[in-house]
């Protein structure tokens, strides 16, 4: 039963992730395309922290269902409304080039592409190209600056719930709002941390800085003998290490032609830490 149970789980998971497993790449392609160097921190910050609103919200809407449906009909309630409100917001709004929007103005068209950087001569046989990443230390760094970006990420604010039953004592029903916390900070952080890698194009620095920072504060939250100085703390490590999210170099170190496949790796190895 057990083994029947967890078979089931690996292959519904691997369906899953066939399912949104373009969503990264798509997305930075997308931003690499319709977004001149100076103003990719921004765009990549705002679609970033929507994985964390859904974290904040999904709750208040996922209850309800829960009640109205059971836990398994809320799986399918997921997939019929991701069906009817995903796929009209792509037709309508998603276009792959600014050429091909309809209703955008000349203007802005000529902005953008007189904004956006020379795009390298390069090699269209699959084989040329796979070497020429594999031997760009930028893109392996890139890589494992995405690992562990991610194990602190998202190790933290997973982790979090529990070390506050845990080791603090924390009323479960009170969990909600405590654990919710965290997430608006790093919200907050993908704001500030975007804006400032626009601004002063600095983003591998403020990434790096956020890093150390963060290390530092999360020593001190893991030491701290009350809730309310472990919540503060989290959330402002958390508000730090947001740093990479929207100021990383994913999308001005890639060519915008083999964007899509490049990310899919690095998003590969980052989502299962």
């Amino acid at each position: 039963m057990i083994s029947a149970v967890f078979t089931a789980f690996v292959a519904v998971r691997f369906l899953l992730g066939v399912g949104e497993g373009i969503h990264f790449p798509m997305m930075s392609l997308l931003t690499k395309t319709w977004f001149p160097p100076k103003e990719r921190s921004r765009a990549n910050g705002i679609w970033i922290s929507g994985v964390m609103w859904s974290t904040i919200i999904a709750p208040l809407v996922l209850v309800p269902v829960i009640g109205w449906l059971g836990w398994r009909g809320m799986f399918y309630f997921l997939g019929v409304m991701g069906i009817i409100i995903s796929i009209p917001l792509v037709v309508a709004f998603v276009f792959n080039s600014p050429k091909s929007h309809p209703r955008i103005t000349k203007a802005e068209v000529a902005y953008i592409e007189g904004n956006m950087e020379p795009e390298a001569e390069m090699d269209e046989r699959f084989s040329s190209q796979i070497k020429e990443i594999a031997k760009k230390p930028t893109y392996w760094i890139l890589m494992l600056a995405g690992i562990m970006n991610n194990m602190t990420a998202y190790g933290l604010i997973m982790w979090l719930p529990t070390y506050f039953v845990r080791e603090q004592g924390l009323d479960f029903g009170k969990l909600t709002f405590v654990a919710a916390v965290p997430y608006l900070f790093s919200i907050a952080g993908i704001a500030v941390m975007a804006f400032l890698g626009d601004r002063t194009g600095r983003r591998s620095l403020l990434a790096g800085l956020g890093y150390i920072i963060t290390a530092v504060i999360t020593y001190f939250a893991a030491t701290s003998p009350t809730i309310f100085m472990t919540v503060a703390l989290f959330s402002a490590a958390v508000f730090f290490q947001m740093g990479f999210a929207p100021t990383s170099s994913q999308s001005s170190s890639i060519s915008s032609r083999r964007r899509g496949w490049e990310q899919g790796p690095v998003f590969t190895t980052e989502w299962p830490c």
